[in-house]
Parts: structure tokens; sequence; C-alpha cells
């Protein structure tokens, strides 16, 4: 299992994790938003969402970063 977290570039609190571990020889990153800011860019390889916590991006491309809303949580699949 891998950990990230991402550090505004003002200097405030780290306010997004991402994590992952490997689930039956699929890669599915999970990039979650903890601030009630908006945070672009969480580093995650290209792929597409299976789910947000918003329920509305199933199927979304990534491609190299994920803008996540406030408190926004999302799974990636990378194949």
């Amino acid at each position: 299992m891998t950990y990230q977290t991402t550090a505004p570039a003002d200097g405030s609190v780290i306010s997004v994790i991402s994590y992952g571990k490997p689930h039956e020889g699929r890669r599915l990153p999970v990039a979650l938003n903890m601030s009630g800011g908006a945070r672009a860019r969480s580093r995650i390889d290209p792929g597409r969402v299976v789910v947000s916590t918003f329920l509305d991006r199933t199927g979304e491309e990534v491609a190299g970063g994920l803008d996540l809303r406030p408190h926004e949580g999302c799974i990636v699949d990378l194949g």
C-alpha cells in the first residue's frame, strides 16, 4: 500500500490524501480532499473514475491528475 499527501502551494495544512493498494490485479487508488476548498491536481496516473462521493463522475477520464471538489473522494481504476 502506498500513501501520498499533497501540500497546497500557499503553505497551508495538507488537505489531500491519496493511497492505493492492488486489488485482484487492478490498481485502484483513492484520493480524498479533506478540506472545504477545491484542491487541484491530486497526482494520479491516467485511468477512469470508478466512483466519487458526489456520484457524478463515474467513467470520467483521468489524465495525470484529478481535480477534487471540497470534501470529495474518488476511486480511480488504473487498469
